[in-house]
């Protein structure tokens, strides 16, 4: 058991992919409603999951995901009648509000790609900025490290963006892995023997 704790390992999971389809086009106000259905929808189920998630699932001692629904959904498959915390600390990075009227109307796929990159380049319409959501990624950061610490293997069921920002935190404070995006993917980090033992 001493050994199991020293090996501190987190592993950050992202949701399966949602079961809300819709794709044609649509304007700005349109994306906030498809938005809103999005984040109330749960995710499509697999016939086989990936085994390294499985695997990390199983042995993980805490079990935690964003409040969002989408994410305790893919908790709910993989580790089925198993408690688990969810915050919102672990939510997705928001995307900003758009007013260009009905003129530009786009997919909902090119809306994401659209704004992201705005977000990134420091837009902030409605939502907390690029600036903001690594500030949260730090405190995140520090709670996944504390249970980490306390308790040696934690599973993230979380998002796409906001687990890379948690990821390059834990990288800034020595944590080796590999970040992986595919829907499904397990991306575990580990702390090498001898590494910072930070809070």
């Amino acid at each position: 058991m001493e050994s199991e704790v020293k090996r501190m390992e987190i592993n950050l999971i992202r949701h399966g992919a949602s079961i809300h389809k819709e794709n044609k086009r649509i304007d700005g106000a349109g994306y906030r409603s498809w938005i809103e259905v999005y984040d109330e929808s749960g995710v499509e189920p697999m016939e086989r999951y990936p085994a390294w998630t499985i695997e990390k699932i199983k042995k993980a001692h805490t079990l935690l995901t964003s409040d969002l629904l989408r994410a305790k959904a893919t908790l709910h498959h993989l580790a089925v009648n198993q408690n688990y915390a969810a915050h919102a600390l672990f939510r997705e990075a928001e995307l900003p509000h758009v007013s260009l009227g009905k003129f530009l109307r786009l997919k909902p796929n090119q809306w994401t790609l659209f704004l992201r990159i705005a977000w990134f380049l420091g837009a902030k319409h409605g939502c907390e900025s690029y600036r903001e959501a690594k500030e949260r990624a730090i405190a995140a950061a520090d709670f996944l490290i504390k249970e980490a610490r306390e308790n040696g293997s934690v599973c993230l069921v979380g998002h796409g963006i906001f687990n890379r920002l948690i990821a390059k935190e834990l990288e800034k404070r020595q944590w080796e892995g590999t970040i992986y995006h595919t829907h499904w993917s397990c991306s575990t980090y580990i702390l090498p023997k001898g590494g910072p033992n930070e809070a």
